[in-house]
């Protein structure tokens, strides 16, 4: 089991506004798919109310962490704690964290790989961040590599993009 995140940030790790992505962008949101298709993803609950009819994601094992004891969704596994939701994936390959932000922090440690798409711009009205020191903040870290880099992409709104790989230095 490897546990990898993939998010979308812009410059300074922001990746969302109101419980929504910061800026959707449809080729990011197909590249999302095209990597975690096949693979267990962990979320929150909140996050799962964002995806369209707060169903899980099709062709994934979806792990929903909530600490509602109540809570129930149809098609996804529903854990209270994140060594539960470890326990549940020991014998996954890769294992995608994919938000919120708290999941992301509470698996940090954990991480081999994020998958980040980087939005060229600030959004000065996010309310919540991904913050890993040398991939989504502007600080240096001898924690992280980057491995690989697409070509910079421009959205339809005329947002600058590129697709990133880094790995956590051994």
């Amino acid at each position: 089991m490897k546990f990898s995140a993939i998010v979308v940030t812009d410059t300074n790790g922001a990746i969302g506004l109101g419980g929504q992505l910061i800026h959707p962008i449809s080729k990011d949101l197909k590249h999302f798919k095209e990597i975690t298709s096949g693979h267990t993803v962990v979320l929150g609950r909140k996050t799962l109310d964002t995806f369209p009819g707060k169903r899980p994601l099709k062709n994934r094992r979806n792990l929903i962490l909530t600490h509602n004891t109540n809570f129930s969704a149809e098609g996804a596994e529903i854990f209270h704690n994140m060594e539960e939701a470890i326990k549940a994936c020991e014998d996954d390959g890769e294992v995608f964290i994919i938000g919120g932000a708290s999941v992301y922090q509470q698996f940090e440690p954990l991480l081999e790989r994020i998958y980040l798409t980087r939005i060229f711009t600030e959004f000065q009205n996010a309310d919540t961040f991904f913050k890993v020191d040398g991939v989504t903040t502007k600080t240096e870290s001898e924690n992280w590599k980057q491995i690989d880099a697409s070509e910079i992409f421009t959205d339809p709104t005329g947002f600058a993009y590129q697709f990133l790989v880094f790995e956590k230095s051994k």
